[in-house]
């Protein structure tokens, strides 16, 4: 081999060398799907909860002003939720404190042709029952915190049924947590004792407009 050839192979090889080091990597880019209307509400349910007991454990304390902040981050989470809930069919979620649009979905729920079975229907209206128990007591516990003088032992109360009635939205759908076809989205069980099973009975089957369901 020549010195001509050597330096061609050697100008060969660098050249490639250089384009493999200046090569980018190939990378997985995983992208989080955008969670679901029901997820969304899974989630502030869950904030709402851990900050009502958060308002107890400051009520306990008799420190008025924690709890009061937290009785109230705790109604904006419920009320948040439930936006989720009841609205996500219009895409138009209803504004924080506006509980309208509950009573609006489940009359929409019912007006549907054709009709979703009795059961989706019934096991719908027990969790917009329980939401609206659990957010008017929280409201109640705020102005027993904001009276003069505060009463430390109604905010209490209400704040603790609050809770109750929260835990009672999120089991109560249980039985029927199904979509009129029995069908149920990825992510989701039968045994769920969230408010997972709720949120399933108010959204369609597949993502958007609950006639699409079968």
């Amino acid at each position: 081999m020549n010195t001509k050839q050597i330096l061609t192979l050697l100008a060969v090889t660098l050249f490639s060398l250089t384009g493999l080091t200046m090569m980018p990597a190939s990378r997985v880019i995983s992208q989080e799907p955008t969670p679901s209307p029901a997820q969304v509400a899974v989630e502030r349910l869950g904030k709402a909860f851990d900050v009502g007991l958060t308002a107890i454990d400051a009520l306990n304390a008799s420190d008025q002003a924690a709890a009061t902040t937290s009785a109230r981050q705790s109604l904006n989470g419920l009320v948040g939720a439930a936006s989720q809930l009841y609205n996500a069919d219009a895409g138009d979620p209803i504004g924080e404190g506006d509980q309208n649009g509950i009573v609006t979905y489940i009359s929409q729920l019912k007006s549907l042709d054709p009709a979703p079975s009795p059961n989706w229907v019934a096991a719908a209206e027990n969790v917009e029952f329980f939401l609206n128990q659990a957010v008017e007591h929280n409201q109640a516990a705020i102005a027993a915190l904001t009276a003069d003088p505060v009463d430390f032992e109604k905010a209490r109360l209400e704040l603790r049924v609050t809770l109750a009635f929260l835990n009672a939205a999120k089991g109560r759908p249980n039985a029927a947590t199904a979509s009129p076809s029995g069908a149920l989205p990825e992510g989701f069980s039968h045994d769920t004792r969230t408010i997972e099973g709720g949120a399933l009975l108010l959204l369609d089957c597949s993502g958007g407009d609950m006639a699409s369901c079968p």
